[in-house]
């Protein structure tokens, strides 16, 4: 199960998909991992490796 997160301002308890407290109004954003950058960008990679021709490349740029 999920774990209950709290506002961070009055302490009410939220639910699973509220990112705004409904008794003060306070913005909580659901805190994401510390790995979804790391992820993206290598998911981004992995499709540049695949997607891209490097002898194309490699003759445009004259090497």
């Amino acid at each position: 199960m999920a774990k209950t997160r709290l506002c961070r301002k009055c302490k009410t308890p939220l639910g699973v998909d509220d990112d705004i407290c409904q008794t003060c109004g306070e913005s909580n954003p659901i805190p994401l991992p510390w790995y979804t950058p790391i992820l993206g960008g290598l998911i981004v990679l992995g499709l540049v490796l695949l997607l891209v021709d490097f002898d194309d490349v490699r003759r445009v740029l004259g090497l």
